[in-house]
């Protein structure tokens, strides 16, 4: 019960994590951003600001035109 004593919103989320795959130094960070995620959704609604490199390293069909350009543009150099 929330603090006007009606009922919160709650999802239960179980996992299980193998320390020999996944250790905590990884496991922590990760499992908090998933819950501020989670906490926060407005920050899925925008996308990510990536760099060109970035992009290019992704090979993402939305902006194969732009980085053949790149490509290109750099040969020329």
């Amino acid at each position: 019960m929330n603090k006007e004593g009606k009922p919160k919103k709650v999802i239960n989320i179980k996992t299980t994590i193998d320390d020999r795959i996944a250790g905590g130094i990884y496991t922590g960070p990760s499992l908090n951003l998933f819950k501020n995620l989670i906490e926060n959704p407005e920050f899925l609604l925008k996308p990510p600001e990536l760099s060109h490199a970035q992009l290019d390293s992704l090979m993402l069909k939305k902006y194969k035109h732009e980085r053949i350009l790149r490509e290109k543009q750099k040969k020329k150099r």
